[in-house]
């Protein structure tokens, strides 16, 4: 029986090495952390003080918007919408007013309802506007500081390091795809 050691040996590290692959699916699809995201710091739809840091060890994806946009967020908000329903239990959403003056806790909690924002799984963030303007420029890594509206139709995938992983056009389907295809492949 000693031929079969290292048989058992050789199965149990396939087998072994089979389980870990899985898990690495996404990290390899997406490959290398594009940009880390600084720490940031606001008031949530509930009044409540919201601090990014308490999403570190969860993965999240962020969106911008403000509420009297007429433009490109009511359609970025839908599709996050339907991504909340189908993945809030695999990622959280944060979405960030670039209005922090007209959207207000309680504006922000009615637009978010009307999307249907959970709490605890869907966070709309206001902060100061200069806080605001430098963590999309810099920390996200998108849009200048100086455009005036301050949004866009992208959505940022964040890991649970903190580290933007890939960024997704709300507006393109197969890029929504692609999106779903990888929270699919987090449960």
């Amino acid at each position: 029986m000693v031929g079969l050691r290292p048989l058992r040996t050789i199965i149990t590290i396939i087998a072994a090495l089979t389980v870990v692959s899985c898990g690495n699916d996404v990290q390899i699809e997406l490959g290398n952390p594009l940009r880390p995201i600084p720490n940031f710091r606001g008031v949530d739809q509930y009044g409540e003080a919201f601090d990014a840091s308490a999403l570190r060890g969860s993965w999240w994806i962020g969106s911008f918007f403000f509420t009297t946009c007429e433009t490109v967020c009511p359609m970025l908000n839908t599709e996050v919408g339907r991504l909340h329903r189908t993945y809030s239990d695999v990622v959280t959403f944060v979405s960030i007013t670039t209005d922090p003056t007209t959207d207000t806790p309680e504006v922000m909690k009615a637009y978010g309802d009307g999307y249907g924002a959970k709490r605890g799984s869907w966070h709309f963030v206001r902060m100061p506007d200069d806080s605001m303007r430098s963590t999309i420029s810099t920390g996200f890594g998108l849009i200048r500081p100086d455009e005036p509206d301050m949004h866009s139709t992208r959505l940022v995938l964040v890991d649970d390091n903190m580290n933007v992983r890939a960024y997704f056009d709300a507006s393109d389907s197969g890029e929504v795809a692609r999106l779903e295809h990888i929270l699919g492949g987090l449960r």
